[in-house]
């Protein structure tokens, strides 16, 4: 995507949109793609709270979904609302690179078992946490129980800060 021009990208958006009438599209991002994908609707995405800046590129590619994760926050714009969470500060990461994927590894696992778009953000920064302290991907069990709840609360044991905004204040398309 970094390589991709911004009109390049714009002339892609019609396209995602169609694949969403079909089937529900998610598209998970890093803060600097978010904030690209968000200018695409005329925001200013990398000046903006990442939780606005996930409402503008939802909106500007047409899909059900979209999440951007940074070193510090992660959010989602989706059916279900938009959510936000804080991502626990590792002060001495064994390894960065992949985090992302990790990341999307358990946004994608979460939306498997149909877990909600804020069990996804959980759920994925669980995994990306753990691979950043370790250098490895979990198992099911370092996870531990309160990144398996279906029913995440404002701050679950791994000290992740959730939030959700009311289902009204999300744009819809």
């Amino acid at each position: 995507m970094r390589q991709l021009s911004t009109d390049l990208l714009a002339e892609g958006a019609p396209a995602l949109e169609r694949l969403d009438d079909c089937a529900p599209v998610t598209v998970s991002a890093n803060r600097g793609e978010t904030g690209v994908f968000a200018d695409l609707g005329s925001s200013t995405g990398d000046e903006r709270p990442l939780v606005d800046t996930v409402e503008d590129a939802r909106d500007a590619l047409g899909v059900t979904r979209f999440v951007g994760h940074s070193p510090t926050e992660s959010a989602v714009c989706g059916p279900d609302g938009t959510f936000r969470s804080v991502v626990p500060r590792v002060d001495d990461p064994e390894l960065t690179t992949s985090a992302g994927d990790h990341f999307n590894a358990g946004l994608v696992l979460a939306q498997h078992l149909d877990l909600g778009d804020g069990a996804s953000l959980v759920l994925g920064n669980a995994l990306a946490g753990h691979f950043v302290r370790h250098g490895e991907p979990p198992t099911y069990d370092q996870l531990g129980p309160s990144s398996r709840s279906t029913k995440p609360s404002s701050t679950n044991d791994n000290g992740t800060d959730f939030t959700q905004r009311r289902h009204e204040d999300v744009r819809r398309r």
